[in-house]
């Protein structure tokens, strides 16, 4: 089976139990917390960028559920 680019998980009601979802299926994981490109951070083991293949800018690490603003 080849390796898939993108999956989209069924949601969540925290960002951490999304963050752990992830982890568990890839070395990158991205989180959005908003609506542009300034609200993704990394979460994965192997950091993010901008592009595939290690291009472009690096995404900010994330930092925990302190991030996320919609975190109780």
């Amino acid at each position: 089976m080849p390796a898939t680019i993108l999956e989209e998980g069924p949601g969540w009601d925290d960002t951490e139990t999304a963050v752990a979802w992830g982890r568990e299926r890839a070395p990158i994981v991205l989180v959005r917390v908003g609506r542009d490109e300034h609200s993704i951070y990394s979460a994965g083991v192997t950091p993010a960028t901008r592009f595939a293949g290690g291009s472009g800018e690096p995404y900010r690490q994330w930092p925990g559920p302190e991030a996320d603003p919609k975190a109780t």
